[in-house]
């Protein structure tokens, strides 16, 4: 089979999450771009990159109140 996506991005329930990540790994994607809570497990010629929207969030809302610059 002819995969012509590279990557994927993983945004199901975390019930869901790891049996979704084995489907993708069964259809040749080289990287998932997790956003699921869930630590995956993949084989090691898979980048998994794990994006924790919570730390995002935070981040931005902590750079949003202390600008000082652009009140």
């Amino acid at each position: 089979m002819c995969n012509k996506f590279k990557w994927r991005f993983l945004t199901v329930p975390q019930e869901v999450a790891q049996e979704t990540a084995n489907l993708l790994v069964e259809a040749n994607v080289r990287g998932i771009l997790n956003f699921t809570p869930l630590r995956l497990t993949a084989p090691d010629h898979i980048r998994v990159q794990n994006v924790d929207l919570t730390n995002e969030l935070q981040t931005l809302i902590y750079f949003l109140d202390n600008n000082n610059n652009n009140n």
